[in-house]
């Protein structure tokens, strides 16, 4: 879409610019999102943000920072402020254990409750539903984002070794350090951007070929 530069930041006062963004989708998802978010909001969540990329080139076609992203008073861009990960992280975990053969997607991990004692004693992460599995095999554990696997996953990869290894991705822009996160890192103790965590997806489906997002 062309915008005026008068309505950008730090942009010059005569010209266009121009952005990749796609005009009628853009309108679109934004009222996706404000229609969303009522039903959300009964879930205590107050607002909503949406990154639309094109897999092939990383351009992007979409990005609703809020439902009232119009409005210059909320003035918050939820796709651009980092927020807890929570899961999203686990599939680059798995990731790094398969490039480096150190796990198959048939290797079997443990889902039981005191798995994770064994090797954080003072750390007992649980699953979401608070259930158990019991042996599990790794495309299951993904599959189900199952978080003792994916903690024991991480483990075996080398916390220190795959967190140094998401930057990779383009995720971490806030410079955090293992330190700051611990382990819990694959559990969501990372803020990422929403922006920047949907263009690793992307790289995902383009066989693990990483660009940054294109505007």
């Amino acid at each position: 879409g062309n915008l005026p530069a008068s309505d950008t930041r730090g942009a010059r006062s005569a010209g266009i610019l121009t952005t990749t963004l796609d005009l009628d989708l853009q309108d679109a998802v934004a009222g996706i999102v404000r229609s969303h978010l009522p039903g959300l909001r009964r879930r205590e969540a107050s607002e909503a943000a949406v990154v639309g990329l094109e897999n092939r080139t990383g351009a992007v076609r979409a990005l609703c920072g809020s439902a009232g992203a119009g409005d210059p008073v909320q003035g918050i861009n939820g796709a651009l402020v980092p927020r807890s990960c929570g899961s999203t992280l686990k599939p680059f975990i798995y990731l790094m254990a398969l490039e480096r053969r150190i796990l198959t997607a048939a290797s079997l991990l443990p889902d039981t409750p005191d798995a994770v004692l064994k090797v954080y004693p003072d750390w007992d992460p649980d699953n979401f539903n608070h259930r158990y599995l019991g042996p599990v095999r790794v495309r299951e554990a993904l599959a189900n984002s199952l978080n003792v696997p994916a903690v024991l996953a991480l483990n075996v990869a080398g916390p220190r070794r795959v967190f140094a290894r998401l930057g990779d991705w383009g995720l971490n822009p806030e410079a955090r350090t293992l330190e700051d996160c611990g382990a819990g890192f694959v559990l969501g103790n990372l803020p990422v951007r929403l922006l920047d965590l949907s263009n690793a997806y992307v790289a995902l489906a383009r066989g693990g070929v990483y660009s940054p997002p294109r505007f």
